[in-house]
């Protein structure tokens, strides 16, 4: 067995040895909690964060096609059906995209008659089977509803392209877009669906059919909660949220989690609040107040709390967005988690995957989905 698959093991054993006697009313569900993960067998690259390149590009990621698993396919869900979904597009390239990104989109279709720059054009219509971005991972994140305070989730990470994402020859950029979408109901049956991947043979054709049936499963308009934008094409990278505005459906700048603006980094009120929500933040049961998010941050800062002893300050900085993709975490390509510009396991930075080290993500998030295939 792996290292990472020994360290697994251990996890899930010791999760599964918290699911305590079988009572009558549990025997059901609990005599095949056990065999269903029983030796650690959760494959955390088929079932906690995908990003075999046979996923990536199969004819599901492809944009031309509206692929199930596309850029495309995302957006087009995202965006209430009585939107314009290629206008809806360009309307949030507009709130944060660097401007060769939009041009060379735009520039794609003869009859906008763009100008080099894009100063003048005869038209802005976007065409979404041309769209500059290609899947990187897809990500199962059940974990997140490991305290009960959030729902948990499921991601598509997408990685911009100079060029249509569906080419391969078109050069990769330090550019990601992540759609979060809410995964709603039995936790259980989740956990089963996602395990089902580990046990479904090589990532082939059916494998990757197989990974669409649990896609669609959250996918869209209802299950979606925001698309997350980390722009490193600059001299700083940039984060940024998207929500869709609760009065027209568009896709609005929204207070990133948790992340105050970092003129508030050593300041008294922040200091104040820290202090007065220790319990709360040691034990990740915490959200900031809306007044103080920023909806724009720039990565590579650290947060300075004078006073505030070291394992507090660190709670507090990991979950901002710029401390998990700046100086608390270890990163890949300078602040990335999925590298954009990397293929396979290669694109994880260590916080995530490192099975060899003290601190694995991944297996953290094994031993979560394994307890809630014991609920």
């Amino acid at each position: 067995m792996s290292a990472l698959g020994s360290k697994v093991a251990v996890a899930i054993a010791i999760a599964l040895a918290a699911c305590g006697p079988i009572t009558g009313e549990q025997r059901e569900g609990a005599e095949d909690c056990a065999p269903a993960f029983r030796a650690g067998d959760v494959d955390p690259m088929k079932e906690l964060l995908i990003v075999d390149e046979r996923v990536m590009s199969d004819d599901a990621a492809r944009n031309a096609t509206a692929g199930a698993l596309s850029f495309r396919h995302a957006m087009e869900q995202v965006v209430p059906a009585s939107e314009d979904a290629a206008g809806a597009t360009l309307a949030w390239l507009d709130g944060w995209a660097p401007a060769s990104l939009r041009c060379d989109w735009l520039r794609a279709r003869a009859d906008n008659a763009c100008d080099a720059a894009c100063g003048t054009c005869a038209a802005r219509k976007l065409d979404l089977a041309e769209a500059p971005f290609r899947l990187i991972a897809v990500a199962n994140r059940l974990d997140l509803a490991e305290s009960g305070d959030e729902s948990a989730e499921a991601r598509l990470v997408f990685g911009a392209t100079a060029g249509p994402g569906d080419d391969p020859r078109s050069a990769s950029l330090p550019i990601t877009a992540i759609f979060e979408f809410r995964v709603e109901g039995d936790r259980r049956a989740w956990a089963r669906r996602w395990h089902a991947l580990g046990a479904d043979g090589e990532v082939d054709t059916s494998w990757i059919r197989s990974l669409m049936d649990v896609t669609e499963g959250f996918v869209r308009a209802e299950s979606f909660g925001q698309i997350r934008v980390q722009d490193a094409l600059g001299e700083r990278p940039v984060m940024y949220e998207f929500r869709r505005d609760v009065s027209d459906g568009h896709l609005v700048r929204a207070g990133l989690r948790r992340t105050p603006a970092h003129a508030m980094n050593g300041s008294a009120t922040l200091h104040a609040f820290v202090r007065s929500n220790e319990e709360a933040i040691l034990s990740d049961r915490y959200e900031l107040p809306d007044s103080i998010l920023t909806d724009r941050i720039e990565l590579g800062r650290t947060w300075t709390l004078p006073g505030v002893h070291e394992p507090l300050r660190r709670a507090f900085a990991q979950g901002t967005c710029d401390g998990c993709h700046g100086s608390e975490h270890p990163t890949t390509d300078g602040s990335f988690h999925i590298s954009p510009q990397r293929r396979g396991r290669a694109k994880l930075s260590r916080f995530l995957f490192d099975p060899d080290g003290r601190d694995d993500e991944l297996a953290r998030r094994a031993a979560v989905m394994s307890r809630f295939a014991c609920d």
